[in-house]
């Protein structure tokens, strides 16, 4: 696995590539010296917008979480804490965010991006609270 220094290269590369208006990430690092997404938008310049949310403590002075890009406008954003059970064996934090984005040609866009656990009966509840709260957002609204 490539260091950071070089890693940030060759995602920015591949996100050049493929070009996509909105882009998802895992496992995003910032501490007080280091913002994994701030740099790469340092590199992806058309990718003006962006949310990050740390979901577990990585050290001292440092969180990893999930983050989103996007060469479009973020209107709005939100959080979902997803459930954790005593009896699961992975006890990293999940969560799922959420942005709503004004996209020129597609209108408003919702778009969400998650990292699921290891533990199959963990992602099976993740996932049904994510379609739940999908769900409940278009029918009340929510996401409009």
């Amino acid at each position: 696995m490539y260091h950071w220094r070089e890693r940030r290269f060759h995602i920015a590369e591949t996100v050049m590539s493929v070009y996509p208006d909105v882009i998802g990430f895992q496992e995003v690092r910032k501490t007080k010296h280091l913002s994994q997404i701030d740099e790469l938008q340092l590199i992806l310049s058309e990718y003006r917008w962006s949310y990050f949310e740390g979901a577990t403590t990585i050290d001292d002075d440092g969180v990893e979480g999930l983050a989103i890009l996007s060469r479009y406008p973020i209107e709005s954003t939100s959080k979902l804490i997803l459930s954790s059970d005593p009896n699961d064996l992975d006890t990293n934090t999940r969560v799922c965010l959420f942005a709503h984005i004004d996209h020129p040609f597609a209108g408003k866009i919702n778009f969400y991006v998650t990292h699921l656990s290891y533990h199959r009966s963990q992602q099976c509840r993740n996932a049904k609270e994510i379609t739940k709260s999908c769900c409940d957002a278009c029918w009340t609204s929510e996401l409009l």
